[in-house]
This record gives structure tokens, C-alpha cells and sequence, in this order.
């Protein structure tokens, strides 16, 4: 999580005018507190060009593979099986639900009277290290948990069941159609943007009342519209978990057993998905790599270059003002990647219907493809915050034994020292090199079994994938490219 502290206002002040005033300002202010990348690149063995090249090489090369050996045709979507939950698996789950709620009502507690530090404190920890990003590990690798482990989903589901019983209950309102994935989207990127730019998000006590209006927000969600719709539509949290845990290889199977699957067989969907959707899925493929992006001196540079340009008077004026200049730049930046990517994506998927000749629009297209794109989004994932994961996840440990962060040695980890060895910056750049190529090259796959099922011919479906190869084998590289760059430094 980057923070945004407050701008010392050299200009407005009467000092510096000319650049190098609020640009030093901004490039010193952009150092992270919460760095989400290994803190130095490793010195790679070979040019970075060699690299990129060879990794866009893998990702087009493995079109031919996917064509010839591996055609997505071949699996099938039926689970392979499915574990049935008997009495001792019923009261687990109660369990499990409950050891949630109990997490939930922890980090209110701690956070609202605990130390308020941001890696002294349970709050801040588990919700932005264990939760948001261990968690996300968790969906990819054995499925859809959250659907299980969703604290504010299991007490909505048994509040509504007693007023079932006692006769208090109402039938839920339809849920406004022209809403569509609307809130989640907006509630998605209010996650990110507490995440990467707002200096609430790391204080305790500010975080334990977001907690609670999102609490509040979700509850009322779900007696008005009801549990499952509310979840699917509106709430980004379980929308972001959700999308993840299709990948996985588990997924509840509707009658309270656990199907298991293949990776990457539940977003082998081609039909036609909603617009909220997909834009919520290029939203999570933007601000990740914006993410990244942020981190590197490529960003501050940016930054200069746009403080000491044209905006710099009106900058200067806002900064006299109050407004936290870079916080601002990078709202900005937040709301306009997706549209970047969607703008990127939308016209490679009007290529795409071009190619297939088939008179199938770019819009139906892109609408389509959505889900193939979430692979790409798990290997940034992976690639950017594994050894974050690794190293931050670690603060964990003496948060359990002192979780308000009063003195405690509850479990006698309290004077646990962090590990900074586990991953080298060798291990973490190819960690994150295999992430990415193999993202895309299950994008590729996905891609592929969509197009099968989409066009009427071998030949469209062929000519299809070639801008969206082109497509793929470009963000590999820029990806790589972000990772490649040199951090900013605290």
C-alpha cells in the first residue's frame, strides 16, 4: 500500500517555482509503505530484451500447441468429483463460519482500540497482507473458499433464515437490472484505492470503520435484494474472490459438497458476459499492473515530467489549497487505466471479429472473451506480490501473540523476527517471469476453447486468435517490463 503523506507546500509558500519544487516533492513522495515488490530487482543474466522476446516467443508458440496437442475442446467442464459434506464436514463449516465472524469482529476491535500503527496492529496486517492478498493465493490455488469463508455472507444467510422462521420476513426487491455490476466495480475500485493511494487505509482505527460501513452496506444490501443476488451483483469483494476462485480447482457444488476440477476449466465460458463484468475484469487487470507501475522510478518520472508541464500552475494552486497533489495524480491514474484497457481491449476485440469473418460484432466479442483475460490477471498477481506475501506475511506471526499491540505475548511470537531470506530477488524475478508467461498462456488456452464454441469454422476460429495473440504477447512484455524496473526507493 503506497502512502500519500501530506505535501509541504515549498511553492505556495513562497518557495521554489520553477520544476524542481513540487516535481522533487512528488518523485520523494512516492515511496510506499506497504511495498508490494521485493524492495531490489535482480541483475538479470541477459539483456531484458532477450526476455520479453522470448517470453512473447512462449505465449505465441503456444497458440500451436494449444491447436494441435491441447485443444480446449478436449477437457471436460464436469467435475471430477464431488466431496459430499457429512455431519462431522456440516458442523466444520459452522465452524469455520464462525472462526470468520470471530476475524471480523477482531479487526474492528483491534483497530479501533489497539495501537494505532500500521504494522503494529491486527487490523491493518490481516486485512490488507492475509486477507486481501493471501486470500486472493488461497481462491487461485484450491478455488472458491471465500464462498464458504465469507463471514458477512453466512450471518446475512442466518439472520434471513430466522426471520424465515419467525415470520419477519419480506420478499427481497428485485434488484435494478440498469445497476448491472455498477456497485461492485465502484466498490472494487474504493478497495484499491484504499489500498494504493489513501493514507486511511493503513491507519487502524480509520480502517476498523471502513470495516464497519462496509458491514453496514452489505447487510442492507442483502435484506433488500437478497443474499446471492447482492453478492453476484453488487458487491466487489466477493465478485474479486469469486472470479479468482473460478480458476481454482474447487468450487461449491450447490447442494453443500465441494466439486473438484481442473485449473482454469471455470472460466471456459463463452457466453456472452455483461459489460459490468467485463469492465470489472479489465479493472482488475489495470490497477495491478498500475500497481506495479507505481512502485518503479519509471512512475516518479512521470510524475516530474507532468508536475513540470502545463498542469503545473493549476497543481501548484490546489497544493496551496490543501489538496494532496500526489494522491490526486493517482486517483487519476486509478480511474484512467481501466478505460485505457478497455479502449486497448475493445479495439483488438473489433480486430478479432474482423478476422473470424464470421459477422459476429467487436462488442459481442469482447463480451465473450471476458473471463480469458482473468488468467493474465492472476499471473501479475502472482508475479507482484508473492514475495510480498512472503516477507510482510510474516508481521502476522507477532500480531497473533499481541494483536492490539499492547505488550502481549499471548502465543510467545511477539519478539518474532522477520525472515528476510526467503526469496531472493533472483528467485522473485523468475518466480514472476514463469507467473506471467504462464497466465497468458492459459489465457491463450481459454481464448481458444471460447473461439470453438463461438465461430462456425477451424479456419474463423484460427484467424481470431491472431490479434488476440498479438494482444497477449504485447502485455507479456509490458508486464515484464514493469517488474524489470528499478523500485522507487523509501
Amino acid at each position: 500500500m503506497s502512502v500519500a503523506p501530506p505535501l509541504i507546500a515549498a511553492e505556495a509558500a513562497g518557495g521554489p517555482t520553477g520544476r524542481s519544487g513540487l516535481a522533487l516533492l512528488l518523485a520523494g513522495a512516492a515511496a510506499p509503505a506497504w511495498p508490494h515488490a521485493f524492495g531490489a530487482r535482480h541483475d538479470l543474466p541477459l539483456p531484458l530484451v532477450l526476455f520479453l522476446l522470448a517470453a512473447a516467443g512462449v505465449v505465441a508458440l503456444s497458440f500451436l500447441v494449444v491447436e494441435w496437442v491441447a485443444a480446449p475442446r478436449q477437457v471436460a467442464r464436469e467435475p471430477w468429483m464431488v466431496l459430499r459434506p457429512g455431519p462431522i464436514g456440516r458442523v466444520m463449516a459452522v465452524v469455520v463460519q464462525g472462526l470468520a465472524l470471530a476475524l471480523l469482529a477482531l479487526v474492528v476491535a483491534t483497530g479501533l482500540l489497539g495501537a494505532q500503527s500500521a504494522t503494529g496492529n491486527f487490523a491493518t496486517v490481516f486485512t490488507w497482507i492475509i486477507w486481501w492478498v493471501g486470500l486472493a493465493f488461497v481462491q487461485v490455488l484450491c478455488g472458491d473458499v471465500w464462498a464458504l469463508l465469507n463471514p458477512w455472507a453466512a450471518l446475512g444467510r442466518r439472520v434471513g433464515a430466522l426471520s424465515a422462521r419467525t415470520g419477519m420476513t419480506s420478499l427481497p426487491l428485485r434488484y435494478p437490472a440498469w445497476l448491472g455490476h455498477g456497485p461492485a466495480v465502484a466498490l472494487f475500485l474504493a478497495v484499491v484505492w484504499l489500498e494504493l493511494v489513501a493514507v486511511a487505509g493503513e491507519r487502524p482505527r480509520t480502517l476498523a470503520w471502513i470495516v464497519v460501513g462496509y458491514s453496514l452496506y452489505t447487510w442492507s444490501g442483502m435484506a433488500l435484494f437478497g443474499v446471492t443476488t447482492w453478492l453476484r451483483q453488487a458487491d466487489g469483494v466477493s465478485v474479486f474472490f469469486t472470479l479468482l476462485g473460478r480458476f481454482g480447482a474447487g468450487a461449491p457444488s450447490g447442494d453443500g459438497g465441494w466439486a473438484l476440477r481442473p485449473w482454469a476449466v471455470g472460466l471456459l465460458d463463452a457466453r456472452p458476459h455483461a459489460a459490468g463484468l467485463l469492465l470489472f475484469v479489465l479493472c482488475m487487470l489495470a490497477t495491478v499492473s498500475l500497481d506495479g507501475f507505481m512502485e518503479t522510478v519509471a512512475w516518479s518520472e512521470l510524475l516530474e515530467r507532468v508536475v513540470a508541464g502545463p498542469l503545473h500552475g493549476p497543481l501548484l494552486a490546489l497544493q496551496a489549497r490543501g489538496v494532496d497533489v500526489l494522491a490526486l495524480l493517482q486517483g487519476l491514474a486509478l480511474l484512467g487505466a481501466p478505460l485505457l484497457f478497455l479502449a486497448v481491449y475493445l479495439a483488438f476485440c473489433r480486430l478479432v471479429a474482423w478476422a473470424s469473418g464470421s459477422g459476429i460484432g467487436g462488442w459481442e466479442v469482447a463480451r465473450r472473451f471476458a473471463l480469458t483475460l482473468v488468467p493474465i490477471a492472476i499471473g501479475y498477481h502472482l508475479a507482484h506480490y508473492l514475495a510480498y506475501l512472503l516477507l510482510a506475511g510474516q508481521l502476522i506471526i507477532p500480531r497473533l501473540s499481541d494483536p492490539f499491540g499492547f505488550g502481549w505475548d499471548l502465543f510467545g511470537t511477539a519478539g518474532y523476527t522477520l525472515q528476510v531470506t526467503l526469496m531472493t530477488a533472483q528467485e522473485a524475478w523468475y518466480t514472476a517471469l514463469v507467473a506471467v508467461v504462464a497466465g497468458h498462456v492459459c489465457a491463450v488456452w481459454l481464448a481458444h476453447g471460447v473461439a470453438l464454441r463461438l465461430f462456425a469454422t477451424r479456419r474463423a476460429v484460427r484467424r481470431s486468435q491472431l490479434p488476440l495473440l498479438a494482444l497477449m504477447s504485447g502485455y507479456t512484455m509490458l508486464s515484464l517490463w514493469i517488474l524489470s524496473q528499478p523500485l522507487v526507493e523509501p
